[in-house]
């Protein structure tokens, strides 16, 4: 089944990104930090 082995693959993929994440968190958590900034200037509807 090529269907399950590319879903396979792309499960280890993800996997290892997340990995990749992980290790470039600092840069992550300034992204979330900004974002989160950008929430509090934006009026809730």
């Amino acid at each position: 089944m090529p269907e399950a082995d590319a879903a396979g693959i792309r499960a280890g993929g993800i996997r290892q990104r997340k990995v990749e994440n992980l290790r470039s968190w600092p840069h992550f958590h300034s992204w979330l930090m900004s974002l989160i900034k950008f929430d509090q200037h934006t009026p809730s509807a």
